[in-house]
């Protein structure tokens, strides 16, 4: 990131702790300066019989799809570094396929390379075929059921291991208030549209108003609707993914280009 130089520019990382940490320091590099609020508390799920079957018998799946950073991280530490070789590996962005590398020292076998969501992982030639493969997705609990029934359509069978609960971390919300109360940063980041709504909802009315008068970086074109239905003053920052740098990169441009 030695070609990206924000000086003087303040910006609010909204991801989990442990990946704002990393972003955090990765912005401080650029001369930029981090304002960490996190608006996603992941909570790890208790083990029980049924999950503990599933992680027992990954071998018998022919491809393992993660759904997001966290789903690799909670995930891969249920199983304590014992995952299959021979299982392969799919992945929705490339901040989930990094930290595959990062934790299973082995590249994903799949993972798009522009569309960053269950549309673009759909769309490559290794998902076309899937009669009678067996998938399983590792993901939070809840969520979209738009990729499972894709591929239920296309003849897989598809499970799903939950590995962890996403909450909205109240014990932030003085924080949030400060920033608000001093103007605390010029730009926003946010990773995903429940981290934005959650973002919206820890603010009172006046911080909501406060909110929508920043410029705000988002990860993919489908949260563009929700930036303008919530009333954004300014066209969002497009950014090509989640990564860090790809946040950066895009801060860096809409910087030079004003």
């Amino acid at each position: 990131m030695n070609d990206i130089h924000l000086p003087n520019i303040r910006i609010l990382v909204t991801r989990p702790k442990e990946q704002a940490k990393i972003f955090a320091q990765d912005i401080s590099a650029t001369g930029a300066s981090a304002v960490c609020v996190p608006v996603l508390k992941i909570i790890p799920v208790a083990v029980n019989d049924t999950l503990q079957q599933y992680l027992q018998r990954l071998e018998q799946f022919d491809l393992a799809i993660f759904i997001s950073v966290n789903a690799v991280i909670q995930g891969l530490r249920l199983l304590k570094g014992a995952f299959p070789e021979a299982l392969s590996i799919a992945v929705i962005g490339r901040s989930t396929a990094e930290m595959i590398a990062q934790m299973l020292h082995r590249p994903a076998d799949i993972c798009p390379e522009k569309a960053y969501h269950s549309e673009g992982l759909l769309a490559l030639d290794a998902l076309q075929q899937m009669q009678g493969k067996k998938i399983i997705i590792f993901r939070g609990v809840g969520g979209r059921e738009f990729l499972r029934q894709r591929l239920l359509e296309r003849g897989a069978e598809v499970d799903y291991i939950e590995v962890y609960q996403r909450a909205v971390p109240t014990d932030q919300t003085l924080y949030l208030q400060k920033i608000v109360a001093h103007d605390g940063v010029d730009i926003v980041t946010v990773s995903s549209a429940e981290g934005l709504r959650n973002l919206y909802s820890m603010l009172d009315k006046k911080g909501q108003a406060w909110l929508l008068t920043k410029h705000i970086v988002i990860p993919t074109p489908r949260m563009l609707d929700l930036v303008k239905q919530m009333g954004f003053l300014h066209s969002p920052i497009l950014a090509d993914s989640a990564t860090n740098q790809s946040m950066l990169h895009a801060i860096n441009q809409w910087k030079h280009k004003g």
